[in-house]
Parts: C-alpha cells; structure tokens; sequence
C-alpha cells in the first residue's frame, strides 16, 4: 500500500491562469453612481482578480475595473462571482496595519481575459508604481 507524504488541506485551485500578488488601489465602477468607488486589488491573474471594497457587492453585477501600472491604464469589465463581508478582526487588521476601511472581498471574473503582454506588463511593473 502506498501512502501519500502530502498533505490534505482540502484545497483545491480552480484557477485556470496564474495569479499575481497584486496590491494597489484603483476604482470600480458599478454603473450607479457619477463616480466610481475607491477599491484595493489583492491579486490579479488574466482571468479575474480579487479586490477590498468599501460597499456591498451582488454576485452576478457588471462591473468596471479601473487601475493604473506605470504609465498604462487599464479598464477591465467583470462580474462579480463571489462576495464576502470581512470580519471584524479583518477589517480591523486592514484599519490599523494598511491603513484601509474597506468592508468586503469580491472576486471579479473578467468578461475578456487579460492578453499575456498586458498581464507580463503588470507583472513587470506593478512595484514601480
């Protein structure tokens, strides 16, 4: 009988792209309001990213993405498929360590992919930024 050495952490990735740790601030754009919301992306992969939001999100809602790398602007249209409300602790820790109020994470999935030259442009230049 052969035994596993891994281990079983009941994690299973489902991203088809990698991700990037991507922390920067940069607005989303629900449609509703003159100006778009002030947000805080988390990472960033070609298909989607995850990003800290200050309102309440529904999964399904279009959305506008919009942030700047360097000297390039990028405006991503999405959907949110995923919603969660931070904890108190969390929200606190972002409050004191970053300096953020933001109240929930939401999951974007892009409506088109991110091309490979602007996801290796992030990639290469989100630290000078």
């Amino acid at each position: 009988m052969l035994i596993s050495k891994e281990k079983k952490t009941g994690f299973v990735e489902r991203r088809k792209q990698p991700r990037i740790l991507f922390e920067t601030f940069g607005y989303l754009d629900k449609g509703n309001s003159p100006i778009p919301e002030e947000c805080y992306l988390s990472n960033i992969g070609q298909g989607g990213a995850m990003v800290l939001i200050i309102s309440q999100g529904n999964i399904g809602e279009r959305v506008k993405l919009i942030f700047k790398v360097g000297e390039k602007n990028f405006e991503l249209i999405g959907t949110i498929r995923m919603y969660r409300p931070m904890s108190d602790l969390r929200r606190t820790i972002l409050k004191v360590g970053k300096r953020l109020e933001f109240m929930a994470t939401i999951n974007i999935t892009f409506q088109e992919p991110l091309n490979k030259s602007d996801f290796e442009y992030i990639r290469l230049n989100y630290l000078q930024s």
